[in-house]
């Protein structure tokens, strides 16, 4: 089998909550904000409720996002409304959410603010992957994945 570019992998989600889609108008069982996935190339990492890989900008210092503009267009940030949870494999005391300058909570884990790629289409894409060498999935122990 040839070997696959880590840009178009496909992370298989490890929990029916992230994988969970729904037709249009119909409620989504309740999810965890955070679950694991697992990458072919990667490993175990990070995605939201709907089975999105999530990221870390390498840029970011603290939990004041310095993503903003295109870059957020680009790399969405991952938000949430009331606390948020993690599935099995995750750590609880990793999970967060920092307030953003717009009024937002973005999600964050180990201590990173977390971000969806706006080319990841399909839950379980990883097409962000080392984008300019400054974005990176998020493994199980909050560090970048694939290092």
């Amino acid at each position: 089998m040839p070997p696959t570019d880590a840009a178009t992998t496909t992370a298989t989600p490890t929990t029916a909550a992230a994988a969970a889609t729904t037709a249009a108008g119909s409620a989504a069982p309740a999810a965890a904000s955070l679950s694991l996935a697992t990458d072919p190339q990667l490993g175990p990492i990070v995605v939201d409720a709907q089975g999105f890989t999530l990221y870390l900008f390498t840029k970011d210092t603290s939990t004041t996002s310095v993503c903003t503009g295109g870059c957020a267009k680009a790399w969405p940030p991952a938000d949430v409304t009331g606390p948020p949870t993690v599935g099995a494999g995750l750590d609880q005391t990793k999970v967060g959410a920092a307030a953003q300058a717009d009024g937002t909570m973005q999600l964050t884990y180990g201590g990173h603010l977390l971000y969806r790629y706006a080319e990841d289409v399909t839950a379980g894409q990883t097409n962000g992957q080392g984008e300019a060498k400054l974005w990176f999935a998020v493994n199980a122990a909050g560090a970048q994945a694939g290092s």
